[in-house]
């Protein structure tokens, strides 16, 4: 019976995550209200969102003309540490919606993408995290059961 507790507690936990109500959706872009919920923001005049989707990280970008001047999104691995680095993965120079799919992430991998303005590289608003699922197999093989963890994690 010893034996049989930390798989009853597996089974549990794995239980428990799969009840969980949590899933990635894909944004509605129908103006800014739509940007501040989940995994975005608003700042005078530019929106920003990081959106996990099957197949990479989605990086949405709203400027409004009036905040017009060429940006670029960076991106950091932060889990697990590969030298943790910014890199430029995308950039825009004029006022409109921006979309870039950030396919070359690793799925259980956590990233921060920020907004920033080229040459003096001031951050334009909060980073946001985002990664792909990680697939878990219950390790004993028993319960058949998969376990998916999303990875889109919210400022606060």
């Amino acid at each position: 019976m010893l034996r049989r507790t930390p798989i009853v507690v597996a089974v549990g936990l794995i239980l428990a995550l799969v009840a969980s109500p949590i899933q990635a959706q894909e944004p509605e872009p129908v103006g800014t209200e739509s940007w501040t919920g989940g995994n975005g923001w608003c700042l005078e005049g530019l929106c920003f969102r990081a959106w996990a989707l099957p197949r990479g990280v989605e990086v949405r970008w709203l400027v409004e003309p009036e905040s017009a001047t060429p940006l670029v999104v960076m991106r950091t691995q932060l889990q697990p540490a590969m030298g943790a680095h910014p890199a430029p993965v995308a950039q825009s120079d004029h006022s409109g919606e921006f979309t870039y799919l950030d396919d070359q992430v690793v799925p259980g991998a956590i990233y921060r993408y920020e907004l920033v303005r080229p040459g003096d590289s001031i951050q334009l608003g909060p980073p946001l995290e985002a990664g792909l699922a990680a697939q878990a197999v219950d390790p004993g093989g028993n319960s058949g059961c998969r376990v998916y963890l999303p990875l889109t994690l919210s400022h606060r």
